[in-house]
């Protein structure tokens, strides 16, 4: 049996190794974790790329012990050595999936997971998901915010994957925000047992694009107390990344 103390000093490690922020001349990316428990499965990664790309992971293992957080930090250290020699988000994600389903089949975790390779200098995003909820693209020209869904199972059911990855394309703009999180997110609700949703998200990044990345995971998180003000039933984890443009050397439409 673990004790308390042991979960809290776990939690401390655990965490430490999540990216606080990431900035460049292209784009400002920021992180909030506010786990459930002590210590839980959703975890993140930043990682630039030698060819100036940026690539950003999500992932959120079930459960909330540290059988679920060492699962994450595991994917994490794959993401870690693996994602610099892939090209594309699909051969990341199938790479994970066959090597969950190898080495850790018979745990009883499994994982959403959500990958996006971005090119702010060409002005690039390919992404892919597996049982991840869709992250929103707000379109800094014309107000327009988007989904980004996931195509893919949960990873380390089966290899392969009952449903291929699938990756899609689009462009990046100065003014664009890009909000990647779990299901915590979403699924958090007030006294009554309403979620707050995917549509009132939407309607928050619509409001709120022009907050630097900083300020507006700070303002997403009050906005989800106020909507639930009780403890949330699972972890919450958000990385917003507001684009300059494109190339570099311009002023920031929005954000950043």
């Amino acid at each position: 049996m673990i004790s308390r103390e042991e979960r809290q000093r776990a939690a401390r490690i655990h965490y430490s190794f999540l990216p606080e922020e990431f900035r460049d001349g292209h784009m400002h990316i920021a992180v909030n974790c506010v786990p459930w428990s002590d210590i839980g499965g959703d975890y993140c990664s930043i990682l630039p790329l030698s060819d100036g790309r940026v690539v950003v992971c999500l992932c959120d293992a079930v459960g909330h012990d540290v059988g679920s957080a060492l699962y994450a930090a595991r994917i994490n250290t794959f993401v870690i050595a693996h994602a610099p020699r892939v090209s594309h988000p699909c051969e990341l994600l199938d790479e994970l999936n066959a090597f969950l389903c190898r080495s850790l089949a018979g745990v009883g975790i499994y994982a959403s997971f959500f990958a996006a390779f971005m090119d702010t200098r060409r002005g690039i995003l390919d992404y892919a998901g597996a049982g991840h909820p869709p992250a929103i693209h707000y379109r800094g020209a014309t107000g327009d915010v988007e989904s980004l869904t996931s195509e893919s199972t949960l990873l380390g059911v089966s290899h392969p994957a009952p449903l291929a990855c699938s990756a899609a394309r689009r462009t990046l703009g100065a003014g664009d925000k890009l909000l990647f999180y779990t299901d915590g997110i979403i699924e958090h609700e007030d006294r009554q047992g309403t979620a707050f949703g995917m549509p009132r998200l939407e309607e928050f990044v619509t409001r709120h694009n022009a907050l630097g990345s900083d300020d507006f995971n700070r303002r997403l998180m009050e906005a989800l107390l106020r909507f639930g003000p009780g403890p949330s039933r699972d972890d919450m984890l958000m990385m917003t990344a507001s684009i300059r443009a494109p190339g570099g050397g311009e002023t920031p439409a929005a954000g950043g």
